[in-house]
């Protein structure tokens, strides 16, 4: 699954907002969680291949040539026009997404940016860890209104 880069906005001397879109977001789906994330992977400029690729198959690659992986929390997700937006912080040249998030400007017609959805076995593993809190915090309130003002268990 990839975006098209869209549209780009400077939000601040050290954050830039993508808007990515096109056919590559067709099978987008945004989870239930409120906390969403994206797995976006940077291709090395001397890269031999663009988006669309096999992830599999890349990361067979030497070093030089394999993406590199990062995640984002989605910003906005629009399923009417089909566009993602993601914020980026940006280092000045360090590290990939915000080097590429700058040069975005640059090379913004047929850019394409390969993203993957958070999985949802990563979403099933919050919920349940948000449970077990919800239950353990109901367990603590109990505890807490059988004893008395000094702690102690009442004997009632």
């Amino acid at each position: 699954m990839y975006g098209e880069v869209e549209e780009i906005s400077t939000l601040s001397p050290s954050m830039i907002r993508i808007v990515l879109g096109g056919i590559g977001l067709d099978g987008f789906t945004p989870n239930e969680s409120t906390d969403q994330y994206i797995n976006a992977y940077f291709i090395p400029e001397n890269a031999s291949y663009s988006p669309p690729f096999d992830l599999e198959e890349v990361r067979t690659l030497g070093d030089d040539q394999r993406p590199r992986p990062r995640r984002f929390t989605v910003r906005h997700w629009n399923s009417e026009t089909q566009k993602l937006t993601i914020d980026f912080v940006t280092h000045g040249d360090n590290g990939y997404a915000g080097a590429w998030a700058q040069r975005a400007h640059s090379y913004m017609e047929n850019q394409r940016f390969s993203v993957i959805r958070s999985p949802k076995k990563y979403i099933h593993s919050i919920k349940k860890i948000y449970k077990e809190k919800k239950i353990k915090v109901k367990e603590k309130i109990k505890y807490l209104k059988d004893c008395d003002s000094f702690g102690s268990k009442s004997s009632n």
